[in-house]
């Protein structure tokens, strides 16, 4: 039985903050903005972020009603048709990436580096695979052109 945000946050995937507004709608369906908010004990400022959780998910809906929005949960008995259409959705996506970077008789490997060092440290990879192919084309050019004053300068080891 559910009983607790936590028990909704666990049974749909959703943040702790998405569930208390759920289960506040919920309790004070149709329910404004300012609402939801007091009961919940969630900032206006911050609101927005659980909120679009919940609409994108299609766990609320709005609904105007004059120049206010007003939100409205769906029941708990259509969470099944939810989590339903989103398998669909990530078998659809998963499907899709798997041809966009299958490779013919290999693994898919991904690797993150982050920063400066990550970048040269990919790059070097990427040319170390490639078997120069590349790097015939990325030698220093025969002449190189100055536009304006240098980005920075390195101060030299004798300073």
């Amino acid at each position: 039985m559910i009983t607790s945000a936590k028990d909704v946050q666990l049974a749909l995937g959703i943040s702790e903050d998405a569930a208390k507004l759920y289960l506040a709608a919920l309790e004070e369906s149709p329910a404004a903005l300012t609402q939801l908010s007091r009961r919940t004990q969630i900032s206006r400022t911050v609101i927005h972020r659980p909120l679009n959780e919940l609409l994108d998910l299609g766990l609320l809906l709005k609904e105007p009603v004059g120049k206010r929005l007003h939100y409205h949960p769906i029941g708990p008995q259509d969470w099944p048709l939810i989590m339903d259409r989103r398998r669909q959705m990530a078998a659809k996506l998963s499907f899709s990436l798997l041809r966009q970077i299958s490779i013919p008789g290999g693994d898919v490997q991904m690797k993150w580096r982050s920063g400066i060092a990550g970048i040269e440290t990919a790059l070097r990879e990427f040319f170390a695979k490639s078997k120069g192919k590349f790097s015939a084309n990325l030698r220093t050019p025969k002449r190189s052109i100055t536009l304006g004053m240098p980005l920075a300068t390195s101060p030299s080891k004798s300073e």
